[in-house]
């Protein structure tokens, strides 16, 4: 009996974790759009997403953005994520690569707020 609860629950595990990573993809999504909007604002000068699996993305890069500080343009690679449990493990699996969270709900401008204020070289 307990190994069909078993394979129950890892099968519910593995549904639970496929509708998460929908989820963060359209969270992702979202961050492309907000991105779009920035350039259009001329916050940022420009950006790219990095294809899921991709080696950037192993690596814990979900995009990379430009923006011009004191007549350079300068980069950031970041990664992002809606959960907590994942922000804190990819902080310590890609501790070079800033990794930003935001739960489902954060307003768009603390988004902006957030990426703008990453550290670009």
């Amino acid at each position: 009996m307990s190994h069909s609860n078993t394979q129950r629950f890892r099968a519910w595990q593995g549904r639970k974790a496929k509708r998460r990573s929908e989820v963060g993809y359209q969270f992702e999504d979202e961050v492309n759009k907000i991105l779009d909007k920035m350039k259009e604002e001329n916050l940022i000068s420009s950006f790219c997403r990095f294809d899921h699996n991709s080696e950037e993305d192993r690596n814990g890069k979900d995009f990379l953005v430009a923006k011009i500080v004191n007549k350079k343009e300068m980069f950031c690679a970041f990664g992002v994520t809606i959960s907590l449990q994942s922000w804190q493990k990819a902080k310590m699996k890609h501790w070079n690569v800033p990794q930003l969270c935001f739960p489902l709900g954060t307003k768009t401008e603390t988004i902006k707020r957030r990426i703008l204020e990453l550290p670009y070289s």
